[in-house]
């Protein structure tokens, strides 16, 4: 190597060198910064995107236990849309002094309804039934194993309430026994916190109401481009086992490079000292121009 091309070649490393600790210098200065924006944007997303989960996973499990009592109703003339009114204004009362919520109250009305075969007569008796549930300290849902078929007739015994009647006892006879015995249970039971609860998932369930229409509308396109990539597929195996291959490297490749990445500023300052110790300014300038491209494709990706 000639004078002028060994001065070339120092020249050029000691440019590298300076790039590269210029490099490192930004990437540390910036490190603390960039992780605690990035753990706070970590735990907002994750707050975030569980809450909206929650909000659509609670709506629909309201609009499926609405399905169910309009079909108890259809089952007996009628149905959720027509008696949606006096229902709501029921469970609404009872939620507010009591701590049942609304679509505890609404599978309630599914077996009163479909037991005792009237709409009129399961509204009628469902905060009894609440009470009877509250002073019983028995669960609502074995509550409803057996009451309905006391005011149905069916049973002459009501174990949640405790009283028993002749077999000839008119629904009206039944209901004035059972509310004099357990009237106002439910309300005296009310827990504050388990109210609140109620309140908050009534709040969940209003923000679902908006996101569940779209969630519904990107489950039919995704279910739609399934449908036409499988029909895809199976006309074009040998194409399709080539796009799997490649799609399977290319995770394979991002396993790589995201680790490289969280490294990254220790990467660089390793980079920095070696190349202020030993003339490889060339090969270190390389690397470094590697991982800003790989950096460069990644926020553009």
């Amino acid at each position: 190597m000639t004078t002028p091309e060994l001065r070339g070649r120092l020249t050029l490393d000691d440019k590298a060198s300076k790039v590269l600790k210029g490099f490192n210098g930004r990437i540390q200065g910036m490190k603390t910064q960039l992780r605690s924006a990035g753990l706070a944007l970590t735990v907002m997303g994750g707050a975030l995107t569980g809450l909206a989960a929650l909000a659509i996973k609670s709506s629909q499990e309201q609009q499926i236990g609405i399905n169910r009592l309009d079909q108890a109703l259809k089952n007996v003339g009628t149905s959720y849309d027509a008696q949606k009114k006096a229902i709501e204004a029921v469970i609404e009362a009872q939620q507010r002094k009591t701590n049942f919520g609304d679509e505890e109250q609404r599978k309630a009305l599914v077996l009163l309804t479909g037991i005792i075969g009237s709409h009129e007569k399961a509204l009628r008796v469902l905060p009894t039934v609440l009470d009877a549930a509250a002073f019983s300290g028995k669960d609502l849902n074995a509550v409803l194993q057996t009451m309905p078929r006391f005011f149905a007739g069916v049973s002459n015994v009501s174990i949640a309430a405790g009283v028993s009647v002749d077999k000839l006892a008119t629904f009206e006879e039944r209901l004035a026994l059972v509310q004099e015995k357990v009237n106002g249970a439910a309300a005296a039971a009310a827990d504050p916190f388990t109210q609140l609860k109620n309140r908050m998932g009534d709040l969940l369930q209003v923000l679902g109401d908006a996101l569940l229409p779209m969630v519904q509308r990107g489950a039919e396109l995704f279910e739609r481009v399934t449908r036409t990539l499988i029909a895809w597929a199976e006309e074009h195996p040998k194409l399709t086992k080539f796009i799997f291959i490649a799609v399977t490297a290319l995770g394979a490749l991002m396993l790589v490079l995201g680790p490289l990445l969280i490294i990254l500023p220790a990467l660089a300052a390793g980079m920095a000292l070696l190349a202020g110790a030993s003339g490889i300014g060339t090969v270190l300038l390389a690397l470094a121009a590697i991982t800003a491209a790989v950096i460069f494709v990644w926020k553009n990706w």
